[in-house]
């Protein structure tokens, strides 16, 4: 009978012992890197202050993402062998970009930001992206 509750302590002082030391080793919150984002969109994103600019950003990135989808599509020869793993992670990428500017809504609203010009830049895009993967949707691979 005791070896159930040597086995929950011993769980117990292990999570413990895990989270002081990841407490210790972040004093500050890092503002993780996202995969789909490169290393200067990253810093971009970090350096904007307001909402509204992470906003425009992250659409803007999402555009390129889209950009980038078209050209991959239009060129199927260009993609031998990786070209699914290619099509794959920049739908994904978009919709990365896409959902981490949504997040950014909820965030400043909890926070009163005014946002409204990103949320002209995300209405424009999101109508004009829906418009391409509609037809996509349709008509494509």
């Amino acid at each position: 009978m005791r070896k159930p509750q040597f086995f929950t302590r011993m769980l117990t002082a292990g999570l413990l012992v895990a989270a002081l030391a990841a407490a210790a080793g972040k004093s500050a919150p890092a503002q993780e890197r996202k995969d789909y984002l490169t290393d200067s969109e990253a810093d971009q994103i970090r350096e904007a202050m307001a909402g509204s600019e992470r906003i425009k950003l992250y659409m803007n990135f999402a555009d390129d993402r889209i950009k980038k989808l078209k050209y991959t599509l239009a060129h199927p020869n260009s993609f031998d062998k990786n070209r699914p793993e290619e099509l794959n992670g920049l739908i994904n990428a978009y919709s990365g970009c896409v959902d981490d500017a949504a997040d950014l809504i909820g965030l400043a609203h909890e926070k009163q930001q005014d946002i409204h010009e990103g949320l002209k830049v995300l209405k424009a895009k999101t109508a004009e992206f829906l418009i391409y993967l509609q037809a996509l949707d349709k008509t494509g691979p």
